[in-house]
Parts: structure tokens; C-alpha cells; sequence
């Protein structure tokens, strides 16, 4: 949603996801997982299952933070560990 525009909450804590730009960024979610780029397996994944295929470059997104970064930078199986980058 923030990548096209738009926003959750909007500045005084409403909801704001009835926007043209939230659902673009809703569709954007949809269209990934109908293409692939979002493998369908992913959205059973546990920690560890999420972990490997992020660190194994199958996964575009990740969003587990505080358990991942320090392994996905030093694992040495890691393939993306020289290559990702975290946005808030």
C-alpha cells in the first residue's frame, strides 16, 4: 500500500484503505502472488521455513526482522547476504 501512495492509518488514526492508491498497493500484493513472484507454498511458511527461503533467494519480502537480518548477513549458506536491504 505505502509503495503506491498510499497509507493504513491515515494521519490523525483513522482508517484509510479505501483510497484509489490502497488498492492499488492491495493489487500490486494480488498480482505478485498470481505471477509467482510470491510462491503459493509461502503463505504457510513458519519462521525458520520463511528464513531459508528468503536466505536461499526465494523470497522477495520478509518482514521477521529481528530474527533474521543477523543470520541472513552471516549464514554462510545465505545467497542474499551481500545483496538485501531492509526499507521501514
Amino acid at each position: 500500500i505505502n509503495s503506491a501512495g498510499g497509507k493504513i492509518v491515515d494521519d490523525s488514526g483513522k482508517a484509510a484503505v479505501n483510497t484509489d492508491q490502497a488498492k492499488a498497493g492491495l493489487n500490486n500484493l494480488v498480482q505478485a502472488y498470481k505471477d509467482g513472484n510470491i510462491p503459493t507454498e509461502a503463505i504457510t511458511y513458519q519462521e525458520e521455513q520463511g528464513r531459508q527461503a528468503f536466505e536461499d533467494g526465494k523470497l522477495l519480502f520478509l518482514r521477521n526482522w529481528p530474527y533474521v537480518y543477523n543470520l541472513a548477513k552471516t549464514d554462510g549458506s545465505s545467497t542474499v547476504k551481500d545483496t538485501f536491504k531492509m526499507a521501514p
